[in-house]
């Protein structure tokens, strides 16, 4: 088990240095880098940084940086209006990218006369044709939820895109029906605000309310919610929600929670017990981040995001897959 930390280029070459939040991070099968859209940072111009519309990828095996998308896209277009806390993920069915709003920033004057930016819609993007298309309505619309979808994970076993919702509830697009749904769910807490963990061998949905410090476990074949249980190895805070990055890990069989605010520690959730590590001291700073996602080619656990300055950090779960060696990196052991 490791941990690196790289630099982060900033200006035209990738995210900043100085800041970032609210990232949606996604991992393409098809070329092994990690995709990144919408969040809150300094980007590639000086247009408003609430709901970046560039999008990057990150390639962890190489550290390199690829803008796959301006600011602006051409007139005759279209593409998401400022997608700040929204759905991004994956669908390798189709081999493209769903985004699924969500909260979105407002419109302040950019890209007249270019491409046209879509509010409230459910959209797809193939990065192959690099093009995005509208799909239809948001669920905010549809279902009366206003804003408030935050994440969402394409289920290739069922084709839908599922994520939690607010209640708690659970939300359900079903691609070919094109027909969504809601799920109440009999308990409290705000599982929506953080990301969400796939265990798909198990067939299991993980949502996590850092604030409650507890992970909510939904039933991908049943559609029930099978249980909830605390993260024991930290403890409840008001202020820390939408700001902790948590995953699953399929190699090592755990659930990892990135404690960005409170005692910044990683918890360990492996055969059915909590335990908590320390985060190590690199260059006199520890690791940080608000945002994250699982490379599951190289078995990392990558986060970023936080104030300035920002960093991206790599943990290693396990040493199956070997992470070549970067000029630069620091690299320490936990």
């Amino acid at each position: 088990m490791s941990w690196e930390v790289r630099t982060l280029p900033g200006g035209r070459l990738g995210l900043p240095s100085t800041g970032a939040k609210h990232l949606r991070l996604a991992h393409c099968p098809r070329d092994g880098r990690i995709w990144i859209n919408g969040g809150d940072y300094i980007g590639t111009t000086a247009d408003m940084d609430s709901g970046r519309q560039e999008m990057w990828s990150y390639g962890v095996a190489d550290n390199s940086w690829r803008l796959e998308q301006p600011y602006c896209l051409p007139a005759g277009q279209v593409q998401p209006m400022h997608p700040d806390e929204t759905g991004f993920c994956w669908d390798d069915r189709r081999g493209w990218f769903w985004l699924v709003p969500g909260y979105q920033g407002g419109y302040s004057g950019e890209c007249v006369g270019k491409a046209t930016a879509l509010r409230n819609r459910l959209m797809s993007y193939d990065p192959a044709t690099k093009l995005w298309t509208d799909r239809g309505p948001s669920p905010g619309n549809v279902l009366g939820l206003g804003d408030t979808p935050k994440f969402f994970r394409h289920d290739p076993m069922t084709d839908a895109l599922i994520g939690f919702g607010p209640g708690p509830s659970v939300l359900a697009y079903e691609i070919e029906p094109a027909r969504w749904s809601m799920i109440r769910l009999a308990v409290g807490g705000n599982p929506l605000e953080e990301l969400s963990a796939v265990d798909w061998l198990a067939r299991r949905l993980y949502g996590l309310d850092a604030t409650l410090a507890r992970i909510y476990e939904w039933d991908l074949d049943g559609q029930r919610l099978i249980r909830t249980f605390p993260v024991a190895t930290m403890t409840s805070l008001d202020n820390r929600i939408g700001i902790t990055p948590f995953v699953w890990a399929p190699s090592a069989q755990a659930l990892l929670v990135f404690e960005h605010h409170g005692t910044r520690q990683l918890h360990i959730w492996q055969g059915g017990r909590w335990r908590a590590e320390a985060l190590p001291l690199i260059d006199g700073v520890k690791p940080k981040g608000n945002c994250g996602v699982w490379d599951p080619a190289l078995n990392v656990f990558l986060i970023t995001g936080g104030l300035n300055p920002t960093r991206l950090c790599l943990y290693r779960f396990d040493g199956s897959v070997t992470i070549p060696v970067i000029q630069g990196i620091q690299v320490r052991v936990s």
